[in-house]
């Protein structure tokens, strides 16, 4: 379980819960040809959670939120990537 904490949407501080999916998962940024290696949770982030922690159960910070993609593939619908710590 992880614990993604930020500033959704403006409205001050927040929290959702969710899970680890995938870890070292490979994106490749399509403009620059840059290959990220990230967490893959599908912790909710809205707007303006970029950049909040992401905990682990004991509270230790495990990532960064990151960027969120959202499409109709089923192995990334809604997906959060998180930068490793």
């Amino acid at each position: 379980m992880v614990i993604a904490i930020g500033n959704a949407l403006g409205n001050g501080q927040s929290t959702t819960v969710g899970w680890i999916s995938a870890k070292d998962r490979e994106i490749k940024n399509s403009d620059t040809g840059t290959t990220l290696t990230v967490l893959q949770t599908d912790a909710a982030i809205n707007p303006g959670n970029s950049g909040g922690a992401l905990l682990n159960i004991k509270g230790e910070v495990i990532g960064i939120n990151s960027a969120k993609i959202s499409g109709t593939k089923v192995d990334y619908n809604d997906t959060i990537f998180c930068f490793l710590r």
